[in-house]
């Protein structure tokens, strides 16, 4: 059983992102994404097994009996995002409107917004996303990224925006 953050004010509600994110020193992987490490590796199983290695994602936001009549992730999300939902609930999620139905992924485009109705039961919306400050990660933090099992071909290859990869350093002569 993961051990997971309780508190929310109805259904005992949370919302907790894993994997890629941005914090007051820059982009990080979160402290939350160890401490439920096998449920991230688990989910991000998932993911890969249903999208294949094509499909690429950093970041990982579960609401868990959550309501909102909007979430909106293009805050910090850009490119295709992808939401599933489980459990046994009454008041199904939408992605711009559209229901998601049980079983399925549905991809969109991080513009969307994600609806969350008042629910009865117990029901998980789980988002992969590429987070804006992906490509921005240092090496060790894309290391941890690549751990949890998150799919990101291209993050691998791409030196970190703002990163010098050698410094060339030309010495005058000394006269």
């Amino acid at each position: 059983k993961a051990k997971w953050p309780k508190g929310g004010t109805h259904n005992d509600s949370s919302s907790v992102i894993v994997g890629a994110h941005m914090n007051f020193s820059g982009p990080v992987v979160t402290p939350i994404t160890e401490v439920l490490k096998e449920l991230t590796q688990e989910i991000n199983a998932v993911l890969r097994e249903t999208l294949g290695s094509a499909e690429k994602w950093s970041t990982i936001a579960i609401e868990v009996n959550t309501f909102s009549t909007n979430r909106i992730l293009r805050s910090y999300a850009e490119g295709e995002s992808f939401t599933f939902v489980h459990g046994t609930h009454t008041g199904r999620a939408t992605v711009d409107g559209k229901e998601i139905p049980g079983g399925r992924v549905r991809q969109h485009d991080a513009r969307c917004e994600l609806g969350l109705p008042v629910c009865k039961g117990f029901r998980v919306v789980i988002t992969a996303l590429w987070h804006k400050c992906a490509l921005a990660m240092l090496p060790h933090q894309r290391e941890r990224l690549d751990a949890f099992g998150f799919c990101y071909a291209d993050l691998r290859s791409t030196p970190a925006l703002g990163a010098v990869e050698t410094l060339d350093l030309v010495t005058p002569p000394l006269e």
